[in-house]
């Protein structure tokens, strides 16, 4: 066996050696466990569904930090809507007002998790939230500043909210 006869000739080019890029790919829905498709970050509405669920959990801890400083020292609330129903002191009231409000905005992502505007919404439901957990860190910081204030006198400021201990 001849060493030239698997060299090509000098007037043809050599052969160009296909690079092959590794693509991911995905399997069929159909062969996809349901484990699989419910854990697909791929997929918009899992995409969708998880920032809701951040959401909502972000959502819970507001409201329970909510509570815990209008029933304490309490809070200024920047939010004419929420004053109005914090006016009523009622701390049920309060939390199945925000609760009601949770749960209409979830099922309204949930319900159109498949489109794009629905994925920009749940963004941006998770970027105010996450500033609404940074300004309740910093209000905390600072929480200390307004009990001692309130031990003199009662505040006058028309966004500060406190339920009246009964």
């Amino acid at each position: 066996m001849s060493t030239f006869a698997a060299q090509p000739a000098d007037d043809q080019p050599a052969p160009v050696a296909k690079v092959v890029s590794p693509t991911l790919k995905q399997p069929p829905m159909a062969s996809m466990t349901w484990r699989q498709r419910l854990f697909d970050l791929r997929r918009r509405s899992v995409r969708v569904g998880v920032v809701v669920t951040l959401v909502m959990l972000m959502s819970l801890i507001d409201l329970v930090v909510t509570l815990t400083y209008a029933t304490t020292v309490g809070m200024n609330e920047g939010n004419p809507l929420a004053r109005w129903v914090m006016s009523f002191n009622c701390p049920w009231l309060l939390a199945s007002w925000k609760v009601f409000l949770m749960a209409i905005s979830g099922v309204l992502l949930i319900a159109t998790r498949r489109y794009r505007s629905s994925e920009i919404g749940a963004w941006a439901c998770f970027a105010v939230m996450l500033w609404l957990m940074a300004r309740w860190i910093a209000y905390a910081e600072t929480a200390h500043l307004a009990s001692e204030f309130q031990f003199g006198h009662r505040h006058q400021s028309i966004e500060f909210v406190q339920f009246d201990r009964e």
